[in-house]
């Protein structure tokens, strides 16, 4: 642990006076190294602490190589008795949300033995990943007993030790950890001993509250630790949180006419008003269809030994077009040919049903992509493509058509 980190001496210090070691220019500002820092980097879940140097913003603190580097827009005017200051609401806030983290994991594995294997601080919601998933109802006992621990205002202290004197530590840490030059643990009184090399406040009150704000199933996903993530807040952040949501919720029940208390209600009743008012757009809908291409099955085409249903639906957008093309095969098998129009673009479908020809749908656009450059592609049975809605787009889409009937009279 580095001498000059002086928020291991005391995380409460907010100013200090100090030298610049070195500047070296980045791409994303200028690094600066001091003889004495008041300044975390971020790691271990906590961001970077805030503040100023010679009145210059800290724009990020990193660790390299053992060593604290600084990230300012530009220089320090000076190299002798620079002014450092803290973003104290920041470190504080800070502080609140990684020592409630401690005691929320430690409670969690007291009570339930599911261990905390990663915590994340980076956003506005905390996160840890524990081991093993907790029930709803664990994990609001876990809460109530974080926050009583918190309102027994225990003592939080942080101190190094030696890799000899480490031994004599390791049957009361809650995690192990193996030994190394120089070691900074972190204890809460009768609770939590682990190590860290975070900021915590003094005394457990000082978190005042931490609120679980939700739990989700992560077990094999990419990037998780364990089986479950829980969400949780802590100080000043809870209230904040309550505040956004009860503004929320006053404005939601005045827009539904309602009640505060009388909005869960409200809000089922008319999702179910919803899901069957969907239901029966999705009958009209299907209905409408159907129509369409009862409509296109009139002008059918013959070409060679196989039918063409050819159309320009203006209004239509390509989910429309999808529709129709597969509605229009299903009724009577042929090859679908379509092409509409929405907000400025040209959309357009070739579809056909599974073995009718020996064309591939993807094959017959790609005449058509390489001449306007568009996006688009398909499979032996459909292809897509979304044209911008110009002359020469609606004259390069005809002729793209007129090929497919033409290598159908060839089949």
């Amino acid at each position: 642990m580095a001498a000059n980190r002086l928020f291991y001496k005391d995380a409460y210090q907010r100013q200090c006076t100090t030298d610049v070691v070195s500047v070296t220019e980045g791409k994303d500002g200028v690094a600066v190294a001091l003889k004495e820092s008041l300044f975390h980097a971020q790691g271990g879940g906590q961001p970077a602490d805030r503040g100023w140097i010679d009145g210059l913003p800290v724009l990020d603190v990193r660790e390299r190589d053992g060593e604290l580097l600084h990230i300012l827009p530009k220089a320090p005017s000076r190299e002798t008795g620079v002014l450092c200051e803290l973003d104290w609401d920041w470190r504080y806030d800070l502080m609140k949300q990684h020592t409630g983290q401690h005691v929320l994991s430690a409670v969690i594995e007291q009570l339930f033995g599911s261990a905390t294997n990663i915590s994340r601080g980076d956003e506005f919601v905390n996160q840890i990943d524990l081991e093993h998933a907790l029930s709803p109802g664990q994990l609001v006992q876990a809460q109530r007993e974080s926050n009583r621990i918190l309102r027994e205002g225990r003592a939080v202290s942080a101190f190094l030790v030696t890799p000899q004197e480490l031994e004599a530590y390791l049957p009361r840490m809650r995690h192990a950890i193996s030994p190394h030059e120089s070691i900074r643990l972190v204890e809460i009184e009768e609770l939590d001993l682990m190590g860290c090399g975070g900021v915590h406040v003094k005394n457990t009150a000082e978190v005042e509250l931490i609120k679980v704000l939700g739990a989700k199933n992560v077990a094999g996903q990419k990037g998780a630790r364990g089986e479950m993530r829980v969400y949780f807040l802590c100080g000043d952040r809870v209230m904040q949180d309550y505040d956004a949501k009860n503004e929320a919720f006053y404005e939601l029940s005045a827009l539904l006419g309602c009640e505060p208390e009388a909005l869960p209600d409200r809000v089922r009743d008319m999702k179910e008003q919803l899901d069957r008012q969907g239901l029966l757009l999705r009958e009209r809908e299907e209905r409408l269809l159907n129509l369409e291409a009862a409509a296109l099955l009139q002008g059918l085409r013959r070409r060679g030994e196989h039918l063409v249903a050819r159309a320009h639906l203006p209004g239509c957008a390509m989910r429309e077009l999808k529709g129709i093309a597969e509605a229009t095969a299903a009724q009577k098998p042929c090859l679908v040919l379509l092409s509409g129009e929405s907000e400025g673009t040209l959309p357009a479908v070739l579809l056909q049903p599974k073995g009718y020809s020996t064309c591939h749908m993807g094959t017959l656009l790609k005449p058509l992509l390489e001449a306007t450059g568009a996006k688009g592609g398909g499979g032996p049975l459909f292809s897509q493509t979304t044209l911008p809605d110009t002359p020469q787009a609606r004259a390069a889409l005809q002729d793209c058509f007129d090929a497919v009937e033409r290598a159908l009279e060839g089949v």
